[in-house]
């Protein structure tokens, strides 16, 4: 792999500031860290580099012999890409995520709003080892902590590649940088879990959805988004807060007028025809459609 500048890296010249590029670095490193931009690891690798600028002393022993300063100081390296690795895992507990439901209604549900069981898989304490959410490791119950001597407890070992170091999931137990390890969790001190939580649904609309923030065991955020679909009913339909039906009435009723039962949402109600009446003509319930956002009620026409 070829060197390249590290000043060129961050887009700024050899005269910057020590704010200039901690400002700079932070936003590669969010950019383009393994853990958010899996694959990618070429460009992790570019912004792994430039911790060195970011120490006044390493950056001036760059500055008068480049990276040639750096190639046989390799355990040096791992010691301070370890500490930009715990920054960027805390960047990533805070980060928000996502999980994405797709819920069905009936119509009449969709139309009044509903309690409704929404089930999803969340994550977990694990409770068959003692998590410790400080350092992030997951224990056997009962045993105590026997780091990992290949990686001294990281989870991952410093490798040195070119002019850089990269780090690597370690490969004894798991990654998980400790000899006792739970089976259950692999050391995450989480597990996926089925939740349902009874929700209510406000009167909504197919192509809403509803966004819960929720927080995991890891500290991070998590969005619960519920897309809604509502199914066809075969009597009704809908246009915005109003609620459509075909209403069928005998002659008689037409010619004379009369009094008939109209099915609505919420049950059969009598409403009175007028003599004359033609057809197509549109019959209007007031306060017989669907809610409008739980605080005025649409429409029936038929």
């Amino acid at each position: 792999m070829a060197t390249r500048n590290l000043y060129e890296v961050l887009g700024l010249d050899s005269s910057a500031s020590t704010d200039q590029i901690k400002r700079a670095y932070y936003s590669l490193a969010k950019q383009f860290h393994s853990d958010l931009n899996k694959g990618d690891s070429e460009a992790w690798i570019k912004v792994s580099g430039i911790t060195i600028l970011k120490d006044k002393k390493k950056r001036e022993m760059y500055d008068k012999m480049g990276m040639g300063a750096f190639n046989e100081r390799a355990s040096n390296c791992a010691d301070f890409s370890s500490a930009i690795h715990e920054l960027m895992r805390a960047m990533w507990m805070q980060s928000s995520r996502a999980v994405k439901i797709t819920l069905s209604l009936s119509f009449r549900e969709a139309a009044h709003g509903c309690q409704n069981p929404v089930s999803f898989l969340a994550l977990v304490r694990c409770g068959m080892c003692t998590f410790k959410l400080a350092d992030g490791s997951g224990i056997r119950a009962g045993a105590r902590q026997q780091p990992c001597s290949e990686c001294r407890g990281l989870g991952k070992n410093a490798r040195k590649q070119g002019p850089f170091i990269i780090r690597v999931p370690c490969s004894a137990f798991g990654g998980s940088g400790s000899q006792n390890f739970c089976n259950v969790c692999s050391g995450g001190g989480v597990v996926r879990e089925t939740r349902t939580h009874d929700m209510r649904i406000p009167p909504v609309d197919t192509g809403m959805r509803i966004i819960m923030r929720k927080g995991d065991p890891l500290g991070r955020l998590i969005d619960l988004i519920l897309f809604l679909k509502v199914l066809d009913d075969p009597v009704f339909w809908r246009e915005r807060e109003d609620v459509h039906m075909n209403l069928a009435i005998d002659f008689t009723a037409a010619i004379l007028g009369g009094e008939v039962s109209v099915p609505t949402l919420s049950g059969n109600v009598n409403t009175k025809i007028q003599p004359g009446t033609q057809y197509g003509e549109v019959l209007v319930l007031k306060g017989k459609g669907s809610w409008h956002s739980e605080v005025q009620l649409g429409c029936l026409r038929g």
